[in-house]
């Protein structure tokens, strides 16, 4: 099997704003490691960093294109060795309508 890891990776800290302003933060079930993080996810091949950027909010949370009123690029960024392999992440803020509602049913409690 061919991996499609870039050792490009992304991280979303999402917000809206109703009455006071929310952050989504995401807490992963046990069998997927049991830990509190933004939506993250890995560049794939011939993706560039805001296609993943949306891929990955679309994959974590249900929240498409048309709810995202915001993206304020590379808030971020730092590189890190894990598995390895060298990887370099950057973090987008991502501001989302306050309408749209997210469903982290799959990965999340």
């Amino acid at each position: 099997m061919v991996s499609t890891r870039t050792g490009g990776k992304i991280q979303a800290v999402i917000f809206r704003c109703k009455e006071k302003p929310e952050v989504l933060i995401l807490h992963y079930r046990p069998e997927h490691g049991s830990f509190w993080q933004t939506v993250s996810g890995n560049v794939e091949l011939n993706e560039d960093l805001l296609d993943s950027l949306i891929r990955e909010v679309k994959e974590e949370t249900g929240l498409g294109k048309e709810c995202i009123i915001n993206v304020y690029p590379d808030i971020y960024s730092f590189d890190f060795h894990a598995h390895d392999m060298d990887f370099h992440e950057t973090v987008f803020a991502v501001m989302v309508r306050p309408d749209c509602n997210v469903d982290i049913s799959r990965n999340v409690d």
